[in-house]
């Protein structure tokens, strides 16, 4: 596995009150005890949409806000090279 980059790091490390999510969004996932952006990877799209009271509108701008802050495409979000960072991440910490 490659070592994570420092920016990479710094940006997958991100707390949820630096991506600017809209209220609802920010609430689900802080309910769901998700805190930072390697949690909402990690977690996976159907992990974030089995979230009580997520609905697919919301999933959809949660994608859309970290895609934007990690400066990749949408569909690259949940990717496998994602989420191998995501996880390296959460094990570290």
């Amino acid at each position: 596995m490659d070592q994570l980059s420092g920016m990479r790091v710094e940006k997958i490390s991100s707390t949820l009150e630096e991506l600017g999510l809209d209220r609802r969004a920010y609430h689900l996932l802080k309910r769901a005890s998700i805190h930072h952006v390697s949690s909402i990877i990690a977690r996976g799209e159907s992990g974030i949409l089995n979230i009580k009271g997520m609905g697919i509108v919301t999933v959809n701008h949660i994608i859309s806000v970290v895609a934007r802050h990690l400066n990749i495409p949408e569909k690259e979000v949940f990717s496998a090279k994602t989420m191998q960072d995501a996880f390296a991440y959460e094990e570290k910490s």
